[in-house]
């Protein structure tokens, strides 16, 4: 038995038979070939797909139509009943194949339960997540995903703190929306999608590119990313100290930003009076660059290009005591 038809999704094989069937059907118990495609469609996804059952999809089981499916799949091999499986709950499978079959919902006035509708009326393949996904650990965006464009609105990807899956949130027409992990063409990382928005600010000012709005840029996304994932990992590489040495090391601390990396030293603790004379001088600049902070970090690609635009102008390789100048 193909596992393709254990599935949520119905898949073209069933669909064929299906009809085939109502074909034969035709004129028995007083409904014609459509007829009979229909009540078999809408029983054919009451036992395939627990959306469809009468808290969901408002379909109720029909012992007849049961009966005939039943013997379809005795007599094809292909499953026509998915309950009692795993799949009877899985949204994702045999979606791929909708723009196959979502005839045969719109027969019966359904939605399918899983993949992605888009704007143009056809249908984009989903797949399962597999990271638990509390609400306290996700990190919603307003980054776009190409190519995702439901008549909802637009996809935007998702986060998942200490994980490496990314995820779309795919917006649904009463309001709500589903998680489902992004395919291997849109897999990225916040990181990546920061650096991409603000390197396209800097773009709308080719004028004014300098290796100091760069620096900038990248100062502003390592931050972030310290301030962040970085955390997690960090953490983990303490408790691994911990245990091997008995003691918690500097050295198994790892940041990518000059700014930690400097915090950590050491450094702060020497400050001096003149020192802090000499940061009262910058305070401009140093609000500059906590702006390009919280700007990269909005998970706002419009804020971010923004940013970019903003950020040719500041240099940030300077080190404590020297001073900035607007370039």
């Amino acid at each position: 038995m193909n596992q393709d038809y254990n599935n949520r999704q119905l898949h073209p094989d069933q669909i064929a038979l299906l009809k085939e069937q109502a074909k034969k059907l035709a004129g028995t118990q007083g409904l014609d070939e459509s007829e009979w495609e229909k009540r078999l469609t809408q029983q054919l996804l009451h036992q395939n797909d627990s959306a469809y059952s009468p808290t969901f999809g408002g379909q109720s089981n029909d012992p007849l139509a049961e009966q005939i499916l039943a013997n379809l799949a005795r007599e094809s091999g292909v499953s026509m009943d998915a309950r009692g499986t795993a799949a009877y709950d899985d949204h994702t499978g045999n979606t791929e194949l909708l723009n196959k079959t979502v005839g045969s919902y719109k027969l019966v006035g359904q939605t399918p339960s899983g993949g992605i509708e888009q704007a143009d009326g056809t249908w984009l393949g989903t797949q399962p997540g597999t990271t638990p996904m509390s609400d306290g650990m996700r990190t919603f965006t307003k980054f776009p995903v190409e190519g995702c464009t439901t008549p909802a609105g637009q996809c935007t990807y998702t986060f998942i703190f200490g994980s490496n899956t990314t995820y779309v949130k795919v917006p649904q027409a009463d309001g709500s929306f589903q998680l489902y992990e992004a395919n291997k063409e849109q897999q990225t990382t916040l990181s990546a999608l920061e650096a991409k928005y603000y390197v396209a600010g800097l773009k709308e000012t080719p004028e004014k590119l300098k290796n100091a709005a760069v620096a900038l840029g990248n100062e502003a996304v390592a931050l972030n990313k310290d301030l962040t994932t970085g955390t997690f990992l960090n953490a983990s590489n303490a408790v691994t100290s911990f245990l091997s040495t008995g003691a918690v090391g500097s050295d198994s601390l790892t940041f990518e930003s000059k700014t930690m990396q400097w915090l950590i030293s050491g450094k702060p603790l020497d400050i001096t009076g003149a020192d802090v004379f000499k940061a009262v001088l910058s305070v401009t600049p140093v609000m500059t660059f906590m702006n390009q902070v919280e700007s990269v970090s909005s998970n706002d690609p419009e804020k971010i290009k923004a940013a970019g635009t903003e950020g040719d102008s500041w240099p940030v390789d300077s080190l404590p005591g020297k001073s900035w100048k607007r370039g």
